[in-house]
């Protein structure tokens, strides 16, 4: 699970996805009703938004590692008012795992400095977008290293890959390549 609520909202919202067999998943199915209180440790990193630089931000992300940017997004717009170009990447396996999808069109509508690329890696007919790794995306869109920030979010392969690209390949400065790991 991960914390999506941006610092300005009211309550907590959490992403959670559910494993079949998961321990947590199984006590959130059968136990965890509405009104639940539930008492939680964390969280534990330290996964902010770079606010000292004038960077442009790219952020990346697969599945659930959305969720902490959608805090990004609404602190860094809707809150600083933000006008720095920032790119959120976000790709999943097949299109039915998209969620907020709608929200997502809607900020880009509202803020012109924000373009959301979605992909799926499944090739569904009924898809219409883009199709491919996350990885690829990045080394399109990462058109000025040297004054990037990169934050990076999901399955750890894709994290490792995409940190060591844009490090060795594309010149981003290891300084400017923030992480949240899965644990």
């Amino acid at each position: 699970y991960s914390i999506a609520a941006s610092p300005n909202e009211n309550g907590l919202l959490f992403v959670i996805k559910c494993y079949q067999a998961g321990r947590a998943s199984r006590w959130i199915e059968e136990v965890v009703d509405a009104g639940t209180t539930i008492l939680i440790q964390g969280p534990f990193g330290r996964f902010f938004l770079d606010r000292e630089t004038a960077n442009l931000y790219l952020f990346v992300c697969t599945g659930t590692g959305i969720a902490p940017f959608r805090s990004h997004l609404k602190w860094a717009l809707e809150t600083e008012g933000d006008t720095r170009k920032m790119d959120l990447v976000f790709g999943v396996v097949r299109r039915e795992d998209f969620f907020w999808i709608a929200w997502l069109q809607e900020l880009e509508k509202k803020f012109p400095n924000l373009t959301v690329h979605v992909s799926t890696l499944e090739n569904d007919p009924d898809w219409h977008g883009e199709t491919g790794t996350v990885q690829e995306r990045v080394q399109w869109i990462a058109s000025d290293p040297e004054n990037l920030s990169l934050y990076l979010c999901g399955a750890p392969d894709m994290v490792k890959e995409i940190k060591g690209t844009c490090i060795s390949e594309l010149g981003i400065p290891k300084k400017n390549v923030h992480q949240e790991a899965y644990i």
